[in-house]
């Protein structure tokens, strides 16, 4: 989940193709496609206010 929290997107590929749970879920219930939309969201806004 960190690799796609932070946008890692290879690690990603590697680990959904090495058989990682894509369904799996963090303490707070995100899976790994609710963290990447988390930093994606933050990525844009850190840059649109500037």
């Amino acid at each position: 989940m960190a690799a796609s929290r932070y946008g890692e997107l290879e690690v990603v590929k590697y680990l959904i193709s090495a058989g990682a749970d894509k369904e799996a879920k963090n303490k707070d219930g995100k899976n790994a496609l609710m963290m990447a939309n988390d930093y994606v969201r933050n990525y844009l806004q850190a840059i649109y206010t500037k």
